[in-house]
């Protein structure tokens, strides 16, 4: 297609401008409703084109750029996007602001959008607000699109970390869905996903495993058992319940996920493997460990090969390194930590040594001690030891444990100073303990 100024001449006769609009305009709205954005885009450019020449007070030229916005945000041009929805929000506030209250709700609200997209937060809660203001004015505080406002509102001071804010948003967006005639199902199964989903981040566990299930419940009747939502939706709800020591019914809404995913995604997906690691997680602590391993098994094949992040593989690997233990695969558990070892020794991993490295190494320690390979024990004790202290302070029965392991190791290499230095802290540490306990 050529550019909308050799396209149309605008200047002409108004009468004739008046039908090339009506022409132009009439073809963007066809190929919008077929899809075909970006024929829509460049027959609205057109169109915008000629209605600058009917002035800027003209409601036909807000109103095209409107949906050139949309157009382009639809094709993922987001800076041309936000370029025309700014111009159509000059226009509206300037001359339609009493006349189009509607209009004017509506591109703020997708300005609101756009700029969420872009994790502009704090730019996309300031439209959101601008948005629901004019609705609450223009249609009552009860309307459907306040509604939507709420909930877009909601995603930015979550992110922005306001989360009492963020979760007022979504309760008073629920309450109007629920009072509106027409079906909303949709949009409340997602306010209820994402309350659960807030919750489950503060750490509210009883209180999002209610909402999670309420929302899992709406997803499955709207979409069937096998709808892809039910992934996020079902592995959020598990894990909430595994805070809550819940394991069996965190299996059931794992495996209903990892079906999902399998169906979906296949075997070799990085998404399925990410199921298969949290349902081996689970299985471990229901001690289904043969269950497990063969779970974590098949994550570790499609991790490695596909993952670029060494947190996920550190994760799985650890898991398998605990079914290994418990099934007394020993050479299998030695060989897993030690790549486990070998992944935290890597500076591009940029993994932080804390509560999993210290287990790990306390773990592979063990191996090297019971193998009499002693220097490499005391490694792994005292990376264990400089983990720990790092989370939990220099007083904490955890780091006790540390210093009793490197005191016996060191026993074993006949440095009996030493040893009985890292005894006596550990005791006075858990006299100390003990008292303030």
């Amino acid at each position: 297609m050529k550019d909308a100024n050799e396209q149309i001449d605008a200047q002409t006769e108004p009468q004739f401008a008046e039908s090339q609009f009506d022409a132009v305009y009439a073809k963007a709205r066809e190929s919008g409703t077929y899809g075909d954005f970006a024929r829509a885009a460049n027959e609205y450019a057109q169109a915008a084109f000629v209605a600058r020449s009917f002035g800027e007070s003209d409601a036909r030229l807000s109103d095209t750029l409107s949906r050139l916005a949309y157009c382009r945000y639809r094709l993922g041009d987001l800076s041309k996007a936000e370029e025309s929805y700014l111009e159509a929000l000059r226009l509206l506030e300037t001359f339609h602001a009493h006349t189009h209250p509607e209009r004017l709700a509506s591109v703020l609200w997708s300005l609101a959008v756009l700029l969420s997209d872009l994790l502009r937060y704090d730019e996309s809660e300031k439209y959101f607000r601008r948005s629901m203001d004019v609705s609450e004015s223009w249609a009552g505080p009860k309307d459907r699109f306040v509604a939507d406002c709420l909930w877009g509102l909601s995603k930015c001071l979550t992110n922005n970390g306001k989360f009492l804010e963020a979760e007022g948003a979504i309760k008073r967006a629920i309450a109007i869905y629920e009072t509106l005639p027409e079906n909303c199902d949709e949009y409340l199964c997602t306010n209820y996903a994402n309350l659960g989903a807030l919750h489950l981040q503060r750490g509210s566990f009883e209180s999002a495993c209610q909402h999670l299930t309420k929302a899992v419940t709406m997803r499955r009747s709207l979409a069937g058992d096998m709808d892809a939502g039910l992934i996020s939706l079902t592995s959020k709800l598990a894990l909430a319940l595994m805070q809550l020591k819940r394991l069996k019914e965190a299996e059931k809404y794992l495996r209903m996920s990892l079906k999902i995913s399998l169906a979906i995604y296949g075997e070799k997906d990085l998404e399925t493997a990410r199921k298969y690691i949290a349902l081996g997680n689970c299985l471990n602590g229901l001690a289904k460990y043969p269950q497990a391993e063969k779970a974590l098994s098949k994550a570790i094949v499609v991790v490695r090969a596909q993952s670029t992040d060494p947190a996920l593989t550190a994760a799985c690997l650890y898991e398998l390194s605990t079914s290994y233990q418990k099934l007394n695969e020993k050479a299998k558990m030695k060989k897993v930590l030690e790549e486990l070892a070998e992944l935290y020794s890597q500076p591009h991993a940029k993994l932080p040594k804390h509560t999993l490295y210290a287990d790990a190494q306390l773990k592979l320690g063990a191996i090297y001690e019971e193998a009499c390979l002693f220097k490499k024990a005391r490694v792994c004790y005292q990376g264990a030891l400089t983990a720990r202290e790092s989370v939990f302070g220099q007083e904490h029965k955890l780091v006790a444990e540390c210093l009793m392991r490197l005191g016996g190791c060191l026993t074993k290499m006949s440095q009996h100073g030493e040893a009985q230095e890292h005894y006596r802290k550990a005791e006075t540490m858990l006299a100390d303990l003990k008292k303030r306990a």
